[in-house]
């Protein structure tokens, strides 16, 4: 969602409710930090989750002025990343048949032509992962089986008007089921590709909290920091609530120390995706480990920096503007090249 969509479709409702415990909490007056959330907006081009996620109300205007807030991540992968390819990762089922050889798993998209495929489907998984064929944060997902959907006929048409697909469950290996069994918990791998120099500068490792069947950071999971090279978790866990977690709640495994299966098979997997798209520069890899190794959940084109400068506590701007100049200037130099 960009700056613009964030500030028509915000939930206002919440945002005060957040202003007046956030008040309460830090000891501040709600109508001085009101009128702060929109100097932060002209100022920063920040958008009100901005303001709450990266905690501005206790960050002076030079740290501010350090992160990527909405605003700048809109103007970033507008320039980096192909809209051409937008479907491709966008839409879920596009992204599994364009990178096939990455998926491990079975899945299929009812489109009202297809019955005899979705029966075939039906008749080798009597569980499955239902989906929509787009949407962020893991929302609208939920594991169902042939028990609960009753006539697959009237399923079938019910997926085709929703417009959801049906995915085999992934059986994550055991060391990541550790972590988290209730959900698959997986690794987002962020990486940029200049001049077929795929980079990884960003990982980290995201667990569901217990309660749901979904990892992800937005719908109640926590996620902490991988080491890039190395594939080991490098500290505590936070969850969208900026609450930290040195175990899991539920099984207690410590994050800090916990070594990601297969790490460099995973790093070999990403590269050889980015190459598949050069023209996607930047792209956040969601990666699954299962016991016959690493597997692609789905690529995000516009994989979202909050994530990344919470867990870090502190703006990360930069890096987003190194990669921008490397881009440019790759640009220019394929311009000079071809006169």
């Amino acid at each position: 969602m960009n700056f613009f969509s964030q500030v028509i479709h915000a939930d206002y409702g919440k945002f005060f409710r957040n202003i007046r415990e956030a008040a309460r909490r830090e000891h501040k007056n709600s109508v001085l930090m009101t009128l702060d959330v929109g100097f932060s907006t002209v100022a920063f081009g920040s958008a009100l989750t901005d303001y709450f996620n990266y905690e501005f109300f206790n960050k002076s205007l030079k740290e501010r002025s350090r992160y990527a807030v909405v605003h700048t991540q809109d103007k970033f992968y507008q320039l980096v990343n192909d809209p051409k390819y937008k479907k491709t990762f966008t839409v879920k089922p596009n992204f599994l048949r364009e990178f096939s050889q990455f998926a491990g798993r079975d899945w299929v998209y009812p489109d009202g032509s297809n019955y005899d495929v979705f029966d075939e489907f039906l008749n080798k998984h009597d569980t499955f992962m239902v989906k929509p064929i787009d949407g962020l944060g893991g929302g609208g997902i939920y594991k169902s089986s042939l028990q609960e959907i009753g006539d697959c006929r009237e399923f079938c048409q019910k997926l085709v008007s929703q417009r959801m697909f049906l995915e085999e469950v992934i059986r994550q290996c055991a060391a990541m089921a550790s972590l988290n069994p209730s959900s698959v918990n997986t690794i987002r791998v962020m990486t940029h590709n200049i001049d077929d120099h795929p980079t990884i500068f960003f990982s980290s490792v995201r667990v569901g909290n217990g309660n749901t069947v979904v990892d992800n950071f937005h719908s109640g999971g926590m996620s902490a920091v991988v080491d890039c090279k190395t594939g080991i978790v490098t500290g505590p866990a936070m969850d969208k609530s900026m609450r930290r977690f040195e175990a899991h709640p539920v099984t207690g495994v410590v994050f800090k120390g916990f070594q990601i299966p297969d790490w460099d098979k995973v790093k070999v997997m990403v590269d050889n995706a980015c190459r598949m798209h050069p023209e996607m520069t930047v792209v956040g890899w969601d990666v699954s480990i299962t016991d016959d190794g690493p597997i692609l959940i789905e690529g995000n084109r516009r994989p979202g920096f909050d994530m990344v400068q919470m867990l870090d506590e502190k703006g990360e701007k930069y890096v987003l503007k190194d990669i921008e100049t490397r881009f440019v200037a790759w640009q220019k130099q394929k311009q000079i090249s071809a006169q």
